[in-house]
């Protein structure tokens, strides 16, 4: 006698053809400086210069995904345009002040 042999096999799905990437809605200091490429010091630098704002839970700082953003933006214009950081900084907040009253009027 042969033993009887049962093979589990999945249902057939349809691949995604369009697969975003989820986006976390805050990050950790580490994970920020994952995402944008700077170190964790440069971070604590920008937020002593007060352009970027984390909120505080346990002890931690939380950065919004709007904040990362702005920086991924920010050191983009600073690279490709030759300002610097403050002045990037201060562009994206003209172009996000200029979208939302845009979208109120």
């Amino acid at each position: 006698m042969s033993p009887n042999i049962l093979i589990e096999t999945q249902p057939e799905t349809k691949p995604r053809r369009h697969r975003q990437e989820a986006v976390a809605d805050y990050y950790t200091l580490r994970q920020l400086a994952l995402k944008v490429g700077i170190s964790e010091a440069q971070i604590a630098e920008l937020e002593l210069k007060a352009l970027l704002r984390p909120k505080m839970k346990n002890g931690k700082r939380f950065f919004s995904s709007s904040q990362a953003h702005a920086l991924k933006v920010a050191l983009r214009l600073g690279r490709n345009q030759g300002v610097s950081l403050d002045q990037a900084f201060a562009r994206v907040e003209e172009v996000r002040l200029r979208q939302t009253s845009t979208i109120r009027n």
